[in-house]
């Protein structure tokens, strides 16, 4: 599970830096680590867990 996460925390590093993918579209992994800094009101770590897990693959989903 480590393993698959740094694995996709690469990919998504990369795909920041390509050129061909719509500037727009980055905006997705930088909202979500804001929404992890942000204080926010729904208890627990549960919720961030599941909206960082949805940002990353959408991100990957959505990239060409």
């Amino acid at each position: 599970m480590i393993g698959e996460l740094a694995l996709r925390v690469k990919l998504i590093m990369r795909l920041m830096a390509d050129k061909r993918v719509f500037p727009l579209l980055k905006l997705l992994p930088v909202g979500t680590l804001l929404y992890l800094v942000i204080p926010d009101i729904v208890i627990g770590p549960l919720d961030d867990a599941a909206v960082v897990g949805l940002g990353m693959s959408l991100f990957v989903e959505l990239c060409p």
